[in-house]
């Protein structure tokens, strides 16, 4: 049975009532497990990154840090309410940061049920709901730990409370003010739709326009309907002005700076590329591609409508309420687009998705039938299993390589106590997520009032520079001038310094350095900050120098070394004075310059005595100048080196090891743990997916074998029970079909302690390779590696 329009044309209707499985809670329960399913699988497996891994250091503040503290991403805070409150219960990790997101990015799935229901009958609902669980753009983004799933959870609901409110009143106003008013506390991008929501409701509470609109532009509810609508959007946004009005003040200079230095889309298709990207398949697909499907899904959806509702007064209510405001929200992003490309981002445009996919649910149930229904379904469910599959991947393979580096790093050289600083807030997300073995304290620079602020009570700080020269950012100028900068490690795109507070210095007799040939001039020492005469392994050297230019003087590079009881060289730093920002043609004359230095001690550093000295040498190089005299007649002297002072290094009590092992090696000899060379952190580039031209990401992954030809090492820990008469001789090898093999002897000990030794090795060609210390009468295999590169 056909019935015919007023225009001709003809609308095939389905020839029977939808099953009742179709509209059970059961049916719809198994769809909202699903999506919760495709939303949380693998989590652990993730690591936070970039605005993900932000969200996790704004979780660990308070809520009044959160609502009046510095918000650099531009965001209002609700949704960052919301995240601290879960991580009051969860914690803080990879799961319990996502967790929230995935949990609202359900809730989308039973609303959407609604939503395709109120639009087309029970068939369209259920359709839109499994959309809207496989919808791979909304899966990706609950797996993140942002406002993204939030922001098209409360859109959705507004305009589903709005629909039923203009059709039945009573609670469906209680339930639109308070979507509308969370949506707007959790993003922006809610503000469009609800001018959207104006001029559609403006339309029907003011009868002179409404007779000038297409019906199927316009309310079906009263003119007294719509007018309490828009004292009800009046309360909503009235709700938010605080908010607005305080973020004009704290937020606009930062979220403008970040608009205006972002590089705009490039290409053709500028503001069509960004505005589709989330209504294509979603993040696995190329830009080009996914623009051109996007393109074409809205074309057949807007065809879809011509042929569903072709006499437009038969549009269900919701369709145009959805179809009027999505339309303001890409007219008013268009203009957006025209003035800052930047501000109209892909993940923003989400908001119309969930009501996208309602529409295109009930236009395919009310177009589409039989076969070719059956043939759409089957080749969308190809699709979203693909880009699921993809949008997955990336996730697991989106990784912020400087914090993995940075923790690596912190893993094995911070102690107790130590504070970790970070220029980039993000980093310091990623470390409360990911706390180090050590007691570490982790806080932003803008937690700080300023550098000393941070430096107050403090041993030793750990300095995270992000995207900036040396000696550029303040707070490094400021360790450099009055600490000593202990180790320095540079990063794809950051730097980590350790800082420690240098002694104070005395006043001493001037020593001179000068060169050979007298044509070099140096600066005079004439005070001197003494070093501490005992430390362990893992303790940082700081010593202080202060330097007095008596004339003109040439540019010339000091060093520290430590020498061993042979006079041979076992650490060093070369470096101009005040931490190579500083250089001594610089120095005023006559004026006194502290300038800080320090050493630090590796783990598997030996115990012994040594000898702190201090050398000199032009910067341009050349012979290296020697100083006059001694600090003390009874100094002992090294040649061209100023004996500074004894360093005793004692025997660390623990050694820090990546693995636990107890193994006999020999009598009274255990080895009690190991660390390998893929124990620390190194990164492979997997690529970048690119969702526009503007829109990149990374993708990389750990590294997890030995490079073919090159050398590795391992780091043994062994616990001698007793003190030993003979050197220990110890066989580490990697066995392969060529093995590698090194001998190591270890000296006899005093009485009970601890060793840690490293021993390097080759690696061999072909693998895989087994990892084996052995001993006098025990041996470990410790790993089997796989080799490549």
């Amino acid at each position: 049975m056909t019935r015919s329009t007023s225009r001709g044309r003809r609308i095939v209707p389905f020839r029977r009532r939808a099953p009742r499985w179709i509209g059970s809670p059961i049916l719809l329960s198994l769809l909202a497990a699903i999506a919760f399913w495709l939303r949380t699988v693998g989590l652990d497996d993730m690591h936070l990154a970039g605005d993900s891994a932000y969200s996790a250091y704004v979780a660990g503040k308070s809520f009044a840090e959160i609502t009046l503290g510095r918000v650099s991403d531009g965001h209002p805070p609700l949704y960052y309410w919301l995240l601290r409150l879960a991580n009051r219960f969860f914690g803080i990790d990879e799961y319990a940061v996502r967790l929230p997101s995935a949990l609202i990015g359900t809730l989308i799935v039973p609303l959407a049920w609604v939503a395709g229901r109120r639009i087309g009958g029970r068939r369209a609902g259920a359709l839109a709901a499994a959309l809207v669980a496989l919808s791979p753009m909304l899966v990706f983004y609950a797996r993140e730990p942002r406002m993204y799933s939030l922001l098209p959870l409360t859109a959705l609901a507004s305009l589903v409370f709005l629909d039923r409110a203009l059709a039945r009143g009573g609670w469906a106003w209680l339930g639109y003010v308070a979507a509308t008013t969370i949506g707007l506390w959790s993003h922006y991008y809610v503000v469009p739709l609800v001018i959207g929501q104006t001029a559609f409701l403006a339309v029907g509470a003011l009868p002179q326009l409404t007779d000038r609109i297409p019906i199927w532009l316009r309310p079906e509810a009263t003119a007294q309907r719509c007018r309490v609508a828009l004292g009800a959007l009046a309360l909503a946004s009235l709700a938010f002005t605080p908010w607005l009005l305080f973020a004009l003040a704290r937020q606009s200079t930062a979220t403008a700076g970040v608009i205006s230095n972002a590089t705009p889309p490039i290409g053709p298709l500028g503001f069509l590329e960004t505005f589709l990207t989330p209504f294509h398949a979603g993040t696995g697909v190329d830009w080009r591609i996914g623009a051109v499907l996007g393109l074409t899904a809205l074309v057949g959806w807007v065809l879809f409508v011509r042929r569903t509702w072709p006499d437009r007064g038969t549009t269900p209510s919701l369709a145009r309420l959805a179809s009027v405001s999505s339309g303001f929200v890409i007219l008013l992003s268009g203009a957006l687009f025209a003035v800052a490309p930047y501000a109209v981002r892909p993940r923003f445009m989400i908001v119309l998705l969930p009501a996208f996919l309602a529409l295109a649910a009930s236009a395919l149930i009310r177009a589409l039938v039989g076969r070719r229904l059956f043939v759409a379904l089957f080749v969308l469910a190809v699709v979203h299993v693909g880009t699921l599959y993809a949008g997955h991947r990336i996730g697991r393979l989106t990784q912020e390589n400087d914090a993995l580096s940075i923790a690596s790093r912190l893993e094995f050289a911070a102690q107790d106590g130590d504070l970790f600083a970070s220029q980039a807030s993000w980093y310091t997300g990623y470390l409360r997520a990911h706390p180090v073995a050590p007691d570490i304290v982790t806080r932003a620079f803008e937690e700080f009032s300023g550098p000393e602020a941070a430096s107050d009570g403090r041993d030793r700080v750990w300095l995270s520079v992000y995207r900036e020269n040396r000696h550029v950012v303040p707070w490094e100028i400021w360790f450099d001038d009055r600490w000593a900068r202990i180790e320095q490690h540079q990063f794809d795109e950051s730097r980590l310094v350790l800082f420690a507070p240098s002694p104070s210095a005395t006043s001493i007799r001037p020593i001179q350095f000068v060169g050979r040939d007298g044509t070099v001039r140096a600066p005079t020492i004439v005070g001197l900050g003494r070093s501490p005469g005992q430390v362990a392994p893992g303790d940082a050297i700081a010593t202080r120098i202060v330097w007095q230019a008596r004339g003109p003087v040439d540019r010339v590079t000091p060093f520290l070394h430590l020498l061993d009881e042979r006079g041979e060289r076992r650490l060093g730093a070369d470096d101009e004075p005040r931490n190579g920002h500083f250089p001594t043609t610089a120095f005023p004359a006559g004026e006194s310059i502290d300038d800080p230095r320090g050493l630090l001690i590796p783990d598997d550093f030996p115990p012994g005595r040594y000898t702190l000295v201090l050398g000199m040498y032009p910067s341009g190089g050349g012979p290296r100048l020697a100083p006059d005299r001694q600090i003390a007649d009874d100094t002992p002297s090294f040649g061209d080196l100023l004996t500074l002072g004894q360093i005793e290094i004692r025997a660390r009590g623990v050694s820090r090891v990546a693995h636990a092992i107890n193994t006999a090696l020999a009598p009274g000899v255990t080895l009690t743990g190991w660390t390998g060379e893929l124990d620390t952190f190194s990164s492979l580039d997997r690529g970048i997916v690119r969702w526009t031209s503007v829109d990149t990401w990374p993708l990389a992954t750990r590294r997890d074998w030995l490079r073919r030809g090159a050398e590795t090492w391992v780091a043994a820990r062994l616990r001698f029970d007793s003190a030993t008469t003979a050197p220990l001789a110890l066989r580490v090898r990697l066995d392969g079909t060529a093995p590698a093999v090194r001998q190591v002897s270890i000296p006899p000990t005093d009485g009970p302690s601890e060793r840690l030794v490293r021993v390097y090795l080759p690696v061999p060609r072909d693998g895989p390779a087994d990892l084996i210390v052995e001993g006098p009468s025990g041996s470990a295999r410790l790993a089997r590696y796989r080799i490549d590169g």
